[in-house]
């Protein structure tokens, strides 16, 4: 006799479950993983994909949700528990899922996928694994919208103060510290405070000198006068470019295992230290760097992929892995935009919706749907400061190039130019169906790809899949390194080269040479060929290039033969690279003056390259392709098509479509950005990172999180106040900066006060300045500036300390000290994951992680550097040399120079006695090395 023990509900229709099914169900069930299933990343991405629709926020059939913990383990409006932990095979849950009775499937008919077994299987072991649920998650993503920072900006009263200044920041620090019972600490000195000025904006100690005048300066305006001198300050720009740099991750090289270097990657920073010099209202500098090249700025993309941690190319064929790539490509675009912009953690939306906030996984597909038409990589810089005159130079040497081709093909009738990333070979014009390449022994057969062109199709390559061609080799697929059709499908790199086993194995000299040919889709009169081997790395980079020290850009022997549509094979080029030189042709009647034409050619391709207009490392643009909401992340899984948008916990709408261009997309998205009334986000991460960068803690402890997971504002008035000021200021950074660094908050002293301590430790409440250690940009940078080094020269590329490197090797420190790295550290070449050997012990990002806040730690290795390091001991020598010039020989009047440059004052009468006798045992640049050790050199107080 069939017993039945429960009664629940589904789909409004009450149901009798026989005690029997139970017992006999785990008999049909999928197995329960076996491995450790985590709610987060295992469970929850199946309830948001698979159930919330019919059982989430806005709808709950049988009053059952699955975005809340207490209704999933209790059950819908049946009463029963639909979850019994440690009992999968128990819970109504499986039940439902695994469709033990038809008429219960979940997902019904209609509403989606019937769950696989491996979904099953996981949600069976999360339930006999306990059915953990984490305290603060959700599946809903609306919970949370009520979260302070997505609540409309609203300019707060300000409150009454006794400040006399009238700088409303007071106010509000007033009003707080005395719900502590705490008071402002008194005014720094002037020596102190204008220290403390010059290298919060310039990131530069003032010299003895400027601290002189300020100290004779009567006027009551004579701080606000000389702030407003190094706003104006063109090292201003390059000061605070590094803190917007280390937020979008800038750098020079890829991140990937070769770590290949990003030519022309400066124009962004450079752009970047312009905007900030310039006072760019900061509405534009978003839209600058989002649509730079729908508004004449080409190198402000640069911000887009910058910070990519990716190989500019696809790596492996499989569509597998082209998909993989391309999804890793936008996450690090959508990485640096939300967290630089709108301070949030996107990337957690990626696999499901977000842990957290109220960011649903459809938001960002949404997000990555704005920026489907960008690709990592470089394009024309067309505002280039020199394009136009370069443009006319090069039109110029292409007609010199072209006489003196036309001179060569009636002397020669062939002849092969080394370009810095491919080869060309050029013949007398002829009619072709189709073209052999074959690379006698023991030549290396390795080619990415091969082109050929006509003299009536202009640039067209005639030779590429899409057009139509197909290639054969001499050997079977299987028996190659790589596939013959790699050499027309378009694509750069070695993943895509054609490359035989004779390339790396010693050869058979008595097997027939290596041989590819491509058949064209019609007869064509064709003129050159070219061919690569790694065009992809070279065309971007500025090492390894110089002809004949590589062989890099094509194999150094070959033979070209063609055949028409009725004809027998015929030989138009036989080449020879072996020798040195940029260019060869076979024997000619004159060799003399073929020599001589091939010398003046070889003269011309390198005039005519380095004229070229450069690209720019700012990201190119597609037409962007439909974009889908991704099941776990898996590009392999699309699901739903989602449309180009922003936050949906903001209400937005940019009002686009699948159908809308990239351009559109991408300034539709900025002008949410840099509207407030829609986007309270953006204007308040950036007034606190603002706040940080002046006082050395944000209002927000967590600059890149203004999430549920983040910190609170310890002053929410004053950050609303401060954000609406910023925008209604016309989003000027420096007028923001100003009135933070004209605040007695910034004017007082940091001396220590117990009392006030006990209460608030960490000064947040601002009843003193702390004291912080200065960046490793600022260390370094400060040295040279005392040892009178410092070489001013701005923008341009940076200056390298590491080795020219090959594509799998490290890059080696070699020059960390010398006279060409004595500029500001900005402009130092910023390669991934590198250690300088000096300054990255001091906290310096290395552009792995975005960092709106560095750690500041204390380490021994800081201290063995900045004692022993190259640089300190040449920049400690060079300062000696300095003081001994404007001091004269005195050891007096050497020891107060000296302190007057590195401190900005006199010694004391014990400074002097101890400096006097170190002197006199060690020599003066002792008594220099130990003074830019000092944390009074390193710290701003």
């Amino acid at each position: 006799m069939l017993s039945f023990a429960l009664r629940s509900t589904v789909g409004g229709m009450a149901v009798l479950l026989p005690a029997i099914a139970l017992a006999s169900a785990a008999v049909r069930l999928p197995p329960a993983a076996a491995r450790a299933v985590d709610f987060e990343k295992d469970v929850r991405p199946i309830f948001a994909t698979s159930c919330l629709e019919c059982h989430g926020p806005k709808k709950q059939k049988s009053d059952f949700r699955v975005d809340v913990q207490k209704i999933v383990f209790a059950g819908g409006a049946g009463g029963q528990p639909t979850v019994v932990p440690g009992k999968s095979a128990d819970s109504l849950l499986i039940h439902y899922v695994a469709g033990l009775d038809e008429d219960m499937q979940m997902p019904p008919s209609g509403k989606g996928d019937p769950l696989s077994a491996e979904q099953i299987g996981i949600l069976r072991g999360w339930i006999d694994q306990g059915a953990h649920w984490p305290e603060q998650a959700s599946t809903s993503v609306e919970e949370n919208t009520d979260l302070w920072s997505l609540q409309p900006i609203r300019r707060p009263e300000v409150p009454a103060s006794d400040f006399k200044n009238g700088n409303p920041v007071d106010s509000f620090l007033a009003a707080k510290r005395a719900e502590k019972h705490l008071v402002a600490s008194p005014a720094a000195d002037r020596r102190t405070l204008l220290r403390r000025a010059a290298i919060t904006l310039t990131g530069l100690p003032p010299t003895p000198e400027e601290i002189e005048a300020f100290n004779r300066d009567s006027d009551p305006h004579a701080y606000e006068k000389r702030v407003d001198q190094l706003l104006a300050s063109p090292h201003f720009g390059e000061r605070w470019a590094q803190f917007w740099l280390d937020v979008v991750r800038w750098s020079e090289t890829n991140g990937s295992e070769s770590n290949l270097y990003r030519k022309n990657a400066w124009p962004y920073r450079d752009y970047v230290i312009r905007a900030f010099n310039a006072d760019l209202p900061f509405d534009r500098f978003i839209r600058e760097q989002i649509a730079g090249d729908a508004l004449g700025v080409d190198e402000a993309t640069g911000f887009l992929v910058a910070g990519g941690f990716v190989h500019s190319a696809t790596v492996g064929r499989e569509e597998s892995a082209i998909r993989q790539a391309r999804a890793d490509r936008l996450d690090e675009t959508i990485q640096s935009v939300s967290a630089s912009l709108l301070g949030v953690t996107m990337a957690c939306a990626r696999c499901h919706n977000h842990k957290f906030d109220p960011i649903p996984q459809k938001d960002y597909y949404a997000l990555a749907a704005v920026f489907q038409g960008l690709e990592y990589g470089h394009r024309p810089w067309r505002n280039m400061p020199d394009a136009t005159a370069r443009s006319a130079r090069a039109d110029g040497l292409r007609q010199q190039l072209d006489a003196v081709r036309a001179e060569l093909l009636a002397l020669t009738g062939s002849w092969t130019e080394e370009w810095p990333d491919h080869l060309q070979t050029r013949f007398a014009p002829v009619r072709a169906r189709a073209v052999r390449i074959s690379f006698p022994h023991p030549a290396s057969a390795v080619v990415e790809e091969f082109e050929i062109f006509g003299t009536a199709t202009g640039e067209t390559n005639l030779a590429l899949a899409a057009n139509g061609a197909t290639a054969r080799s001499f050997k079977p697929a299987e028996v190659l390194m790589r596939e013959v059709a790699n050499v027309i499908d378009g694509k750069f790199g070695q993943t895509f080269a054609w490359r035989t086993r004779e390339a790396r194995e010693k050869a058979d000299l008595a097997a027939p040479p290596p041989w590819f040919e491509i058949e064209l889709p019609a007869e064509s009169l064709i003129d050159r060929i070219v061919l690569s081997s790694d065009r992809e790395a070279l065309a971007h980079t500025d090492y390894l290039i110089e002809p004949g020290k590589t062989t890099a850009s094509g194999p150094r022997r070959y033979r070209v033969e063609v055949r028409g549509d009725h004809g027998e094979w015929r030989e138009v080029a036989n080449v020879d690279l072996s020798a040195k030189g940029p260019a060869a042709a076979p024997a000619a009647p004159e060799p003399g003056l073929t020599r001589t034409l091939l010398t003046r050619l070889h003269g011309l391709l390198k005039d005519y390259t380095a004229a070229l207009p450069e690209p720019v490392f700012a990201g190119y643009f597609i037409p962007p392709v439909k974009t889908y909401l991704l099941g776990r992340g898996d590009p392999m899984a699309p699901r739903d098509e989602v449309v180009p948008n922003a936050l949906t916990a903001l209400q937005a709408d940019l009002k686009l479509t699948s159908d809308s261009p990239d351009q559109e997309r991408r300034l539709a998205f900025a002008a949410w950005l840099t509207d407030p009334q829609r986007n309270p986000l953006t204007p308040r991460v950036l007034a606190n990172r603002i706040w940080l960068h002046v006082f050395g803690h944000g209002i927000v402890d967590t600059p890149g999180d203004f999430g549920k997971a983040g910190a609170s504002p310890s002053h929410p008035e004053l950050l609303d106040w401060l954000a609406s000021q910023f925008v209604s200021g016309g989003w000027s950074a420096k007028q923001t900066i100003r009135l933070l660094v004209t605040s007695a908050a910034f004017r007082q002293s940091s001396a220590p006060d117990a009392t006030a301590a006990q209460i608030d430790a960490d000064a947040r409440l601002l009843w003193r300045f702390s004291p912080r250690r200065v960046e490793a940009e600022v260390l370094r940078d400060a040295a040279l500036a005392v040892a009178g080094t410092l070489d001013p020269a701005m923008g341009g590329p940076g200056f390298r300390i590491h080795a020219d490197k090959k594509r799998y090797e490290g890059w080696q420190v070699v020059n960390n000290s010398g006279p060409v790295t004595w500029r500001r550290m900005i402009y130092q070449e910023n390669m991934r994951g590198i250690d300088d050997r000096m300054f990255t012990a001091f906290d310096r990002p290395d552009c792995g992680q975005v960092t709106p806040k560095r750690t500041a730690s204390t380490t021994p290795l800081q201290a063995f550097n900045l004692f022993n390091g190259d640089f300190i001991l040449t920049q400690a020598a060079k300062l000696a040399e300095r003081v001994q010039r404007e001091a004269g020989a005195e050891p007096g009047a050497q020891i107060a120079r000296i302190f007057a440059l590195v401190f900005g004052r006199a010694p004391t009468v014990a400074e002097f006695s101890g400096a006097t006798a170190l002197t006199a045992a060690d020599g003066l640049p002792a008594l220099c090395r130990v003074l830019l050790n000092a944390n009074e050199f390193a710290f701003i107080e």
